[in-house]
Formats: C-alpha cells, structure tokens, sequence
C-alpha cells in the first residue's frame, strides 16, 4: 500500500426497507445487491431473522446467520453498490445509516468516491479519515478550527463527547436534544464541520508545507 494511502468510512442515509430490516435485526454484517443478486445480512439471532417477512435464513455460522434481505428497490444504492468506484471491504448497519468502511488510493479518491455516491442521490457523511500508511510514519495534517462557527464547534464537541461518531455512541437524537436543536439542524451542523475539516485535510502537501488547493 502507498504512502499516501487512507482509510475512510462513510455513512450513507438510504431509504431501503433491507437497511431498515438489517438494523432491526442487529446485523453485524451487510452485503450489499449488486445487479440481480438481493441484499444479504449476517443477523446474530437466527430466530428472529426467521419471524420477518423480508427475510429468508440462508446458511448458519459461527456469528449468526446469513440471510438474503427482500424489499430493496432498483434504484436503492444499498442493492446497487457497484456504482462505488472503490469497493468498501467492510459494510454494516448503524441506527439505519449503512457504514462502508474503504481503502483508499489517496486523498484525491477519497473525494472521487464521496462525489460518486453524491451523484447517485446519497446523503453521504465522512465519518472517519486517517492515513493508511501500515508502518505507522502517517502524514500530520494541521486544520484550523477558527474557520468553523462557535455553533459548529459545540455541535462537533457535544458529538465527540457522546460518542456519535462511534458504532455504539449515542444516536443523532441524543445529540440534537444536548444541543437544543433539531436532527436537521445537528445534521446540518456535523455537515459543515466535516466538509471544512476534511477539506483542509486533504489539501496538498509538499515537504511539510501546505500547497494549494
């Protein structure tokens, strides 16, 4: 892998009864469809997978059971994951948000993935963004916070405190309600603190010095 390698997870708020189905059932594992293939899901309760309508048990393993997910329509970008120009190589199912967990070339395709899925009607939200470099000397990216509103600083710091951007931190609900605002307007907020920050991350650097973007 190069140096200028990255990880990047992304989540993606979809409309899709599969996603939908694959949260409720505790999923730890979300194969996306892909052209006439269905959705599949790793669901750690082989009964309760059993019980619901959109869901046919498969094969069991050790974790759970492998069922194949109904209900995604044709234009639902879980069931149609080969639009992604880099393959995710790990996909889940948070609070009805779908993670894909991807590796990246560099920085300039992290943002080609982002403007794909953009383009295919995702609401897409950088969640994490570090350098992929396996020997541990990673590139240090300095930002400057100034350039974010006292508001969006307060979101992006009650988020981090509770644990929002983690995969079993508080939910978006939680935040908005510590903060006194909506989900829209938390969503909104958390937006612009990551397109800044990710932004100025990704800027271009040359012997320590930042080049322009």
């Amino acid at each position: 892998m190069g140096g200028n390698a990255m990880y990047v997870q992304f989540a993606l708020s979809v409309d899709c009864r599969a996603v939908e189905t694959a949260t409720a059932l505790d999923a730890t594992e979300f194969i996306p469809g892909v052209a006439d293939s269905p959705a599949q899901a790793v669901v750690p309760d082989g009964d309760a997978a059993a019980d619901h309508d959109d869901v046919e048990p498969l094969v069991a393993r050790t974790d759970g059971v492998v069922c194949r997910l109904d209900g995604c329509r044709d234009d639902c970008l879980a069931c149609n994951m080969d639009i992604v120009p880099v393959e995710p190589y790990r996909v889940r199912c948070v609070d009805g948000a779908l993670l894909l967990d991807i590796a990246a070339r560099s920085g300039t395709e992290v943002e080609c993935i982002q403007r794909q899925l953009k383009e295919h009607g995702a609401d897409v939200e950088p969640r994490r963004l570090s350098d992929g470099d396996p020997t541990g000397g990673g590139q240090q990216a300095v930002v400057d916070l100034s350039r974010l509103t006292d508001r969006q600083r307060e979101a992006a710091a009650i988020a981090i405190e509770q644990g929002y951007f983690a995969s079993d931190g508080a939910d978006a609900g939680a935040v908005a309600d510590r903060l006194g605002v909506s989900q829209s307007t938390l969503s909104e907020h958390l937006r612009a603190v990551e397109s800044e920050l990710l932004s100025q991350a990704l800027r271009p650097v040359t012997n320590g010095v930042e080049g322009s973007s």
